[in-house]
């Protein structure tokens, strides 16, 4: 499998108001292959946001780059989307659920027919047909988020990348947004790198782990998930394998988050 996203050495500080610097994240490097779903699992505030947003273009590293097919990432790019955390705040509350989708299109040369099929077809694909004309706030958290995951899609990215899309939602939605996040990636074989401090949630989303500790943080392994798929809720986690992950993942993070 070549790499298609390559993370060389990155690091980031951030100045603090005494002059000096925080050093947030210290020679990080790993590869995403093209068609991977990458989980980088880390404790709340080890900086995992950080360096998604440096995979994004979405802010400079202070060291090491960014490298996407070849080419050094130094801003936001096209073939890339970030699908955030906070959905309430990432949804425009005086557009419709379908003027939510048309807007990531709008910069892009489509022609009015093309549009209309995109935003269709995308909320069809994450199960909101019939609900185009609502705005966000007549939604459930879920719901809000599949909008996100639709937007994103629209766009036909070759990279997505998950700031924990689904750590605001209660436990039973959660589940829902993972299998269909799985459904969509099988489906349509994009590349994602999604961020987590849930240690359940990337054994059982993922097919490689990258993990996180320290301050500054930096990579301590990368495995292969080698649980097969398609997964289940209860099977999948009742699968020895999965055990046995969660627990590597546990003990070398030194975390019980999510555990």
């Amino acid at each position: 499998m070549s790499v298609l996203l390559d993370v060389q050495g990155v690091g980031k500080a951030f100045p603090t108001p005494d002059g000096s610097s925080l050093r947030v994240l210290d020679a990080i490097s790993f590869g995403v292959g093209e068609g991977e779903f990458v989980c980088v699992v880390g404790p709340s505030g080890c900086g995992k946001t950080t360096l998604l947003q440096i995979i994004g273009g979405l802010l400079p590293p202070t060291d090491g780059r960014v490298v996407v097919g070849g080419e050094a990432i130094t801003g936001p790019q096209r073939q890339m989307v970030v699908v955030f955390q906070q959905y309430t705040k990432s949804l425009l509350p005086w557009r419709t659920v379908e003027g939510n989708v048309h807007f990531a299109l709008e910069n892009l040369p489509l022609d009015a027919a093309e549009r209309v099929n995109r935003v269709r077809s995308n909320l069809d694909t994450v199960g909101l047909t019939g609900f185009e004309r609502y705005h966000p706030y007549q939604l459930s958290g879920g719901m809000q988020q599949r909008v996100a995951i639709a937007r994103a899609l629209a766009r036909e990215p070759q990279i997505m990348l998950m700031d924990e899309p689904f750590s605001s939602v209660d436990a039973m939605t959660r589940q829902g947004l993972q299998d269909l996040l799985l459904g969509l990636w099988r489906e349509f074989g994009k590349t994602i790198v999604f961020v987590t401090h849930d240690i359940e949630e990337a054994v059982y989303l993922s097919s490689s782990i990258v993990l996180l500790r320290g301050r500054p943080s930096h990579a301590v392994e990368r495995f292969a998930n080698e649980l097969p798929y398609p997964r289940d809720q209860l099977a999948t986690r009742e699968d020895p394998r999965f055990l046995r992950y969660r627990r590597h993942v546990h003990e070398l993070i030194g975390t019980a988050t999510g555990g």
